[in-house]
This record gives C-alpha cells, sequence and structure tokens, in this order.
C-alpha cells in the first residue's frame, strides 16, 4: 500500500470528489479543530457515504495507476475477524461491465482496508 494508508487515500479520495473540506478548492486535506466529522459505520455506511459524495456517484479506486469507476451490486456476509475487525466482500461493477470483488476490512466499524480479490469471479 505503500505510504499512505488505505484511510489516508479515502480522505485523499473524498476530497477529490468533494472539492475538498470547507470548500477547498483544489481538495488538499484541512484539519481543523472545530469542525466535527461524522464516521460512517461499517461498509454499507462507508460506500453510501463515499457514492453520495462524488460527483459521478460512483466509489472510485486507482488500479495500476487509473481511475476505476464502480458501483456496488451485492454485498456479501460480514465475517468476524480477530482483535475487533470484520471483512465484507462486496461485488462492484465497473464502467467496462467487470465485476470486481473488493474485501473491505473494517475495526471498530470503520473501514481500513480495502483490496480486490476477484475479476469476473476469477482469484487475483
Amino acid at each position: 500500500m505503500g505510504s499512505s494508508t488505505f484511510a489516508q487515500r479515502i480522505l485523499t479520495c473524498y476530497a477529490r470528489s468533494t472539492g475538498g473540506y470547507g470548500g477547498n478548492p483544489g481538495g488538499q486535506i484541512q484539519r481543523s479543530t472545530t469542525t466535527k466529522t461524522t464516521v460512517p459505520v461499517g461498509v454499507k455506511g462507508y460506500l453510501d457515504n463515499v457514492i453520495g459524495n462524488s460527483k459521478d456517484h460512483k466509489f472510485h479506486m486507482t488500479v495500476n495507476g487509473k481511475d476505476l469507476p464502480l458501483t456496488p451490486v451485492k454485498f456479501h456476509e460480514e465475517q468476524k475477524l480477530r482483535g475487533g475487525k470484520s471483512a465484507m466482500a462486496v461485488d462492484m461493477k465497473g464502467v467496462a461491465g467487470k465485476v470486481y470483488e473488493i474485501d473491505f476490512v473494517t475495526s471498530g466499524g470503520v473501514v481500513t482496508d480495502g483490496k480486490i480479490r476477484k475479476i469476473n469471479g476469477k482469484a487475483l
């Protein structure tokens, strides 16, 4: 995942899709001690928030340096992991018609990671 964490990439994605926090043009993330941010709970809440705030109402991932706009089509059953974490797979359809199965990991109800596990039903 490189030097940036999944959560940092989510904030950057959110900032890009909404024009930045507080109307900040250029999408730079600004942190404020006076602003309260509501963190969506669970994978469904997270996706609803990201998709609802994107200009094209799609979830965007960067794959091999290219933007991949996705639309959720099926939520799999949540799996409990160790250490208070959970995982949920979500089938998402790309604009070219491919279906990507993405595994999202949550900790305390907050999405902390996401990885593509299958493309058109074939494991990577």
